[in-house]
């Protein structure tokens, strides 16, 4: 019973202890989407975004790479992540040129 105890434990430690990759949360989301979009050439100089931009914020929220609040502030202001494929992680934020 005791063997089973520390097994129990040690499961519930390295689980507390595991670090998988963060999810962007909003306030890094936004410090990034102010950044990234006033460096020059960083979005490509499309001044407008894609035309399928919204579906950029859905695909990052519901993969789990940014939260559903840096979503949100996402379509309101009009920053949208571009996506690492292979490491799904924000390279970078854009904006659709919003005044």
């Amino acid at each position: 019973m005791k063997n089973i105890k520390s097994i129990t434990f040690s499961g519930i430690l390295s689980l507390l202890s595991f670090e998988s990759f963060a999810i962007m949360d909003i306030d890094v989301y936004q410090q990034k989407a102010y950044s990234d979009s006033r460096a020059p050439g960083r979005c490509m100089g499309n001044i407008h975004g894609p035309r399928n931009w919204l579906m950029y914020i859905d695909f990052a929220v519901q993969n789990g790479i940014i939260t559903a609040r840096a979503g949100d502030w996402g379509r309101l202001n009009g920053y949208y992540p571009v996506i690492n494929p292979f490491e799904n992680s924000v390279t970078l934020i854009c904006s659709v040129g919003r005044p």
